[in-house]
């Protein structure tokens, strides 16, 4: 992580990583990505300092009197990447200001931060927000206070060790350490093997995974949001004493959370707690945008492909469907199968009975504080440096441009597409020179069949089996003009659930059935409003597809990217689904003894075989464009008199 003032120092004992981060600001979004970005700035994010007290002019991260922990901290960090990656003025204007009064507070001692709350955790969060600021601006103020905060550390965390919330989220410290290191050498590895000692080894548990059902009981191991910042810690061990056994002990954590824990949708259930399999189960947005930082640092450490699918996972479905289409609310748990999206008493395993409704500070503000960090971290990480030569790595894929320095020519590579609602990626590079360096695609997980072309000519797909599988590399001497097209052919798939239902994908899409939205504020709620939303139409349908024939019944229909990206504009009321980016045809049939329990969707019913009505051809869209919908479905053999003919015909 080199910063614009600052080369790194190669006096570092740490780990060589898979590929180098590049600093903020380097990667810009273009296409619906930069309005997407455009949509957060206008919306909560912009105007949360005048809404929410909590990070308003009396937080204490500002000199006031106000709150003193995590919620300044946790705003900063998604403000800053925001406010520059944006570049919107107002918004940079207000990250300097939490910036200089941080820079004010530092003590002699190298202590900064509010006086009223001495915790070590809250300054791991302020950390990686002023670590962003100065790769973005060379503000020479952060290293100086961020080495003599460290030193601070080293000599008090022996007699005040990490408890509670830093010790569990201690990962967060360690890469501050390590971003010193990187620059000014060895001197501090004593401080990392102080934290070392004193951060739960999550490795160690994600591999025994200990809770395998769902948790009825307080602990810190089994907090989702622990869970999600935690599976960054092996790696950050494995920096240390380059030991593989720590990405082993991940990869059998993750396919651990995946058996007792995973959601149709792809990630883990915490409710706020670990909460099984059940498609009624919530999950946490602060999980939701903790997960994607995790996933970025394991693919800059490791560069493995199944991390940045999980993190295309996580933007590309479940953020956005915790938000508004206009990012004015959110939720603070979402369900995969989800039809009311109101105030009610649910089975939670540990959350209020306002924790589905979409608003200002649902159930508890700490997600109204991350949520911001979400989308423009990801964007910044849609490129990295490879490190083994030089050159240039897609490891995510979204309209974006990069600018950096490749052996000391400037270079520009432009990703022109409407991925993830397309199949095709054109990248346009652009060096100030002529110049010779690698190009690497990352090639996802579902893609069986990519195709590649230089410059019209196709280009004989060879994915590279070192220093990670799963990346495509093209290397030449560049020049301006040159173009590199990639296809990922997307097929339909379908996967099968522990209830006996499905879900169903195209490429990094999840697909779900959507009844239509009905928005209702609340009479009083604060900010820029709380809202229930309920379904417009009937919810309960099942699926009628061989798993084996679904990519050849299925019909796929790209509408194009709107505006707002992911569709389903909110207003007062909205309107059911329109403006959405994709549509999938199946046929299916009403389930007519689905009905809710305690306003729930219940599991999936197994559905006879037998004689049945025609099926009919319905749409499934995105599940990021959706806030109430139907994820896992129940599934039968196709009815014996047939399919009617479509009333839609997809052009």
């Amino acid at each position: 992580m080199t910063g614009k003032g600052m080369e790194a120092s190669s006096s570092s004992a740490l780990q060589p990583s898979a590929y180098r981060p590049l600093a903020v600001g380097s990667v810009r979004p273009t296409g619906w990505l930069a309005e997407q970005l455009a949509v957060q700035a206008a919306g909560l994010t912009g105007q949360l300092e005048e809404l929410w007290p909590d990070v308003g002019p009396r937080s204490a991260w500002k000199g006031g009197d106000g709150e003193a922990w995590e919620r300044g901290p946790y705003y900063l960090d998604g403000l800053v990447p925001l406010a520059h990656l944006t570049g919107d003025p107002g918004l940079q204007s207000k990250a300097e200001r939490w910036i200089d009064s941080i820079v004010v507070s530092a003590r002699e001692d190298g202590f900064f931060g509010p006086a009223t709350n001495d915790d070590w955790w809250s300054r791991m969060v302020a950390l990686k927000a002023l670590i962003q600021h100065h790769e973005a601006t060379g503000d020479e103020r952060i290293p100086p206070l961020v080495e003599r905060y460290l030193r601070h550390q080293a000599e008090a965390l022996p007699g005040r060790p990490l408890v509670s919330w830093g010790r569990v989220r201690g990962a967060e410290n360690l890469l501050a350490l390590y971003w010193h290191m990187e620059r000014a050498g060895d001197e501090l590895r004593p401080l990392a093997d102080t934290l070392l000692a004193q951060v739960v080894d999550w490795g160690a548990w994600l591999e025994e995974m200990p809770a395998r059902e769902v948790t009825r009981w307080w602990d810190h191991m089994t907090h989702v949001v622990n869970v999600a910042m935690g599976l960054k810690e092996p790696a950050t061990r494995y920096l240390m004493d380059g030991d593989r056994r720590h990405r082993r002990q991940l990869d059998a954590g993750l396919a651990n959370l995946d058996r007792w824990h995973g959601q149709v949708h792809g990630f883990f259930s915490g409710d706020e707690w670990l909460a099984g399999t059940d498609a009624r189960r919530g999950t946490e947005l602060c999980a939701v945008v903790e997960a994607m930082f995790s996933f970025e640092v394991l693919l800059r450490i490791w560069g493995g492909v199944d991390y940045c699918d999980r993190l295309e996972n996580l933007a590309y479905n479940l953020l956005p469907a915790a938000l508004d289409a206009r990012m004015t609310a959110h939720q603070y748990h979402q369900q995969a199968n989800q039809v009311l999206a109101t105030v009610a008493n649910r089975d939670w395993t540990q959350a209020g009975d306002d924790c589905t409704i979409f608003g200002l500070e649902p159930n508890f503000g700490c997600c109204t504080a991350n949520y911001h960090q979400g989308w423009p971290k990801f964007v910044a990480a849609l490129w990295m440096a490879t490190t083994d030569e030089p050159g240039l790595v897609a490891v995510a894929h979204g309209p974006s441009r990069v600018e950096t320095d490749v052996l000391g020519a400037r270079v520009q590579v432009e990703a022109e597409t409407t991925y993830p609602f397309s199949e095709e990626i054109r990248y346009r590079i652009d060096p100030a020179r002529p110049t010779e360096f690698v190009l690497a695609m990352r090639v996802p997980g579902w893609c069986q069949e990519p195709e590649l072309r230089v410059n019209g000519a196709p280009e004989q797909v060879d994915i590279d089996q070192d220093p990670e599988p799963g990346y495509l590399r093209v290397r030449r001497r560049w020049s301006s003009g040159d173009v590199v097209e990639l296809s990922l052919p997307m097929a339909v798939r379908m996967q099968e659930r522990p209830s006996g239902g499905v879900g169903v994908s195209l490429g990094p899409l999840r697909l779900v059935a959507s009844p239509g939205e009905i928005w209702t504020r609340l009479p009083g709620s604060p900010g820029l409003g709380d809202f229930e939303v309920r379904p417009r139409r009937g919810w309960n349908m099942g699926l009628a597809v061989r798993p084996e024939t679904i990519a050849a019944v299925a019909m796929v229909e790209r509408l194009g990217v709107g505006s707002p990206p992911w569709g389903m504009t909110t207003g007062a009321p909205p309107l059911g689904i329109e403006g959405v980016p994709v549509r999938v045809w199946l046929p299916g049939r009403r389930v007519r003894g689905w009905r809710l329990v305690e306003d729930d969707v219940p599991p999936p019913p197994r559905l006879e075989q037998g004689v049945y009505e025609p099926d009919v051809y319905g749409p499934l869209v995105p599940y990021g464009s959706t806030r109430v919908r139907i994820a896992e479905f129940p599934n039968a053999e196709p009815s014996r008199v047939g399919q009617l003919t479509l009333d839609h015909t997809p052009e």
